[in-house]
C-alpha cells in the first residue's frame, strides 16, 4: 500500500494548520495598528448593525442603561478671558459642580463610581472647593490628554490613580474617515486610559495589569490591548423613534437635590456609576456616528467590563479552526476549481468570483467572532493578504510542488 495518499494529506492539514496559526497572527496583529482601510469601517458598521438587529432585546438594553445615570454639563459652561490677550478659556463652572459633588462626597459609598468626563487642567474659582469635594472621595476618575507630548493634568491634586487618558487616535490610512474606530485601553501601551482606569477600580478581586507582547495580561489572562467598541447605549432620539439613554441637565438634578435631595439621590444615584460631562458640544466622529464623549468613555467600559476583549481559549480554537480551513480551501480543494471553470470561462470572471468568495468567507468568519465571541477580526487586510498568497502561489511553480498542491493548480497558468 502506497503512502503517497496519507503524506499529501498530512502535508495539506499541516501547511493549512501552519497556515491558519499565521494567519490569526496577523489579524490580532493589524487590530493593534492605527492604520486602517476606508471599506473595513464601513464593514465594520454593517456587523454592528446585523448584531443589534438578531439580538434586539429592548429588556437588556433598559437594565444596562439603568447601571448609569448621564449628566450633562453642557449648560455649565462659562467664557473667561486669559487676562494675556491670547484669547478666552472655555471652563465648567466651578460652583455648580462643586455644589454637585458636595452631594456626592455626602453620600460616598452609595453611588457606585463617578466617571467625571470634565477637563479640570485650566485654574479658576472655586478650585480649592472643588478639590476637597473630590479629596473627600475615593471611587471617581478625572480626564488628563496630551499637548506637545507633555501630560496636561488637573491643577486640583488629583491623585494619580483617579486619573485617566483621554485621548485616543483617529483611523488613518487608505481611503479611512478620521473616525474613531480602534480604541487603546493603555495608549501607546504605557498611559492609562479612562475606561481602564474605571475597569481596574471597579473589579471585584482587582485588576493585577501587566503589559506584554501588544497585550494586557489582567490577572494572569490574554486581552486585547486595542479594542472596535460596541455602541451598547446611544443618546435617545424621540424625533426618530429610536430608544436609548436618558441624560439629564446639571442644572436640572442640582435643582432637584435642593428640594429632596436623600428622595432624590436614593432614586437616581443609588449604586450607579455616575457619568458627568458634556452632552452637546464635547462630540466625536466614530464609524457609528457623531457620539458624545462621555457616552464612548461609558460604551468603552461596558465592553470590556463583559471582557469582551479577553482573548479565550474558545476564540483561538475556533479562529485557528476557522483559518486553517480557509486555507485548505483556497490551497487544496480543487472541486471548486472544477466548478468554477464550468460556470465562468472567462479568465477575469473566474478571479473576480475567487476574490468574492474569499472576501464573503473571511468576513463570515469575522462575523462569527464577532457575534459569538463579541471579539472584531480586522477584515480586509486579511482579504488583501489571502489574493496576494494565491497570486504568489500561481506565479511561482516550485513554491506549489513545494506544498504538494493538487494538479488542477500546479502548472496550470489558465487557472484563476
Amino acid at each position: 500500500m502506497s503512502l503517497a495518499p496519507v503524506r499529501r494529506i498530512f502535508t495539506a492539514l499541516s501547511v493549512s494548520l501552519i497556515h491558519g496559526v499565521f494567519m490569526l497572527f496577523l489579524s490580532t496583529l493589524w487590530l493593534g495598528i492605527g492604520f486602517s482601510i476606508g471599506l473595513e469601517e464601513q464593514l465594520f458598521k454593517v456587523s454592528a448593525t446585523l448584531k443589534r438587529v438578531f439580538t434586539n432585546d429592548a429588556g437588556a438594553r433598559k437594565k444596562l442603561a439603568d447601571k448609569y445615570c448621564f449628566v450633562d454639563v453642557s449648560g455649565n459652561i462659562i467664557t473667561r478671558d486669559r487676562g494675556d490677550g491670547t484669547g478666552n478659556d472655555v471652563v465648567t463652572d466651578r460652583q455648580t459642580l462643586s455644589a454637585f459633588l458636595e452631594v456626592l462626597a455626602r453620600h460616598h459609598g452609595e453611588f457606585k463610581f463617578l466617571l467625571c468626563d470634565v477637563l479640570l487642567n485650566e485654574p479658576g474659582a472655586g478650585d480649592s472647593a472643588l478639590a476637597s469635594q473630590f479629596y473627600m472621595m475615593t471611587d471617581y476618575v478625572t480626564p488628563y490628554y496630551l499637548e506637545n507630548g507633555t501630560p496636561r493634568l488637573p491643577g486640583l491634586n488629583i491623585p494619580a490613580e483617579n486619573m485617566g487618558f483621554a485621548g485616543y487616535d483617529v483611523s488613518h490610512g487608505l481611503e479611512a474617515s478620521d473616525k474613531l474606530l480602534k480604541y487603546q485601553l493603555y495608549y501607546n501601551g504605557l498611559l492609562k486610559s479612562m475606561p481602564q482606569a474605571v475597569y481596574e477600580a471597579l473589579s471585584p478581586n482587582g485588576a493585577e495589569v501587566e503589559r506584554r507582547y501588544g497585550l494586557l495580561w489582567i490577572n494572569g489572562r490574554p486581552h486585547f490591548n486595542t479594542i472596535i467598541f460596541d455602541l451598547l447605549m446611544r443618546p435617545a432620539e424621540p424625533q426618530r423613534g429610536r430608544d436609548g439613554v436618558v441624560i439629564s441637565s446639571l442644572n436640572y438634578i442640582s435643582t432637584l437635590l435642593k428640594v429632596n435631595e436623600q428622595l432624590f439621590f436614593d432614586s437616581t444615584f443609588k449604586d450607579k456609576i455616575i457619568v458627568l460631562g458634556n452632552y452637546k458640544t464635547d462630540l466625536h466622529e466614530t464609524v457609528y456616528g457623531q457620539l458624545p464623549g462621555p457616552l464612548i468613555l461609558a460604551n468603552i467600559y461596558e465592553d470590556i467590563s463583559q471582557d469582551k476583549h479577553r482573548i479565550t481559549t474558545w476564540w483561538i480554537v475556533t479562529m485557528i479552526i476557522a483559518f486553517s480551513g480557509l486555507s485548505y480551501l483556497v490551497f487544496y480543494f480543487s472541486a471548486h476549481r472544477r466548478l468554477k471553470h464550468a460556470i465562468i470561462r472567462n479568465s477575469w470572471g473566474r478571479k473576480m468570483l475567487r476574490f468574492l468568495s474569499i472576501s464573503m468567507a473571511i468576513w463570515g468568519i469575522s462575523l462569527f467572532s464577532f457575534f459569538i465571541f463579541d471579539v472584531h477580526a480586522d477584515i480586509i487586510v486579511m482579504i488583501i493578504y489571502m489574493s496576494l498568497v494565491r497570486l504568489i502561489i500561481r506565479k511561482w511553480p516550485s513554491i506549489e510542488a513545494y506544498l504538494k498542491l493538487p494538479p488542477t493548480i500546479v502548472n496550470n497558468t489558465n487557472n484563476a
